[in-house]
């Protein structure tokens, strides 16, 4: 039987501009070469490409009821991870703006205020991770609402129940 991964954490649409060298706001309108709309956030990266490696993986997040949610659940059906562990709920979904140089350089600006970053441990059915081989919670400081002990308790009950657990704790941008 396949092992499976559950993957914990944001899922993000990023909006990739390039090459975006400098901001001129004294000009009102530019070209650019591209404007691309992308599946991002660490957990949504890992997802779709552990999956386009064979590996089953359901990922575990919240997204917004708008469009960017609907783009990311669709996301993970296109890649064949399975989105049934998202929840979706009233609101907006993080969106950055990635501004990419000439020389591959990126910077992020993302939303603030999303329901993305409001997951929290009574929303997640511990139960389930017996469904599970291995536990992925990425960049758990996206997500202020499942830190300290909510993050300990769903780290402790995975061990429980015999899951290999990864965090990447990425940065406190706070």
């Amino acid at each position: 039987m396949q092992k499976k991964l559950l993957a914990v954490g944001v899922g993000v649409v990023d909006m990739l501009v390039k090459p975006m060298d400098s901001l001129d706001f004294e000009t009102d309108a530019h070209t650019i070469d591209s404007f691309v709309m992308s599946s991002g956030g660490d957990t949504m990266n890992v997802t779709c490409n552990v999956t386009r490696l064979g590996q089953k993986v359901d990922m575990l997040g919240v997204v917004g009821t708008d469009s960017f949610g609907k783009y990311l659940m669709n996301r993970l059906t296109e890649v064949g991870a399975d989105n049934s562990r998202m929840i979706v709920r009233e609101g907006s979904t993080a969106v950055s703006l990635v501004m990419i140089n000439s020389h591959a350089d990126r910077t992020f600006y993302g939303t603030k205020n999303t329901v993305t970053r409001t997951l929290t441990l009574d929303m997640i059915d511990l139960d389930m991770l017996d469904n599970y081989d291995f536990l992925l919670y990425n960049t758990v400081y996206s997500i202020p609402t499942l830190l300290d002990d909510d993050m300990a308790t769903l780290f402790r009950t995975a061990k429980e129940k015999g899951l290999v657990t990864a965090t990447d704790t990425g940065w406190d941008r706070s």
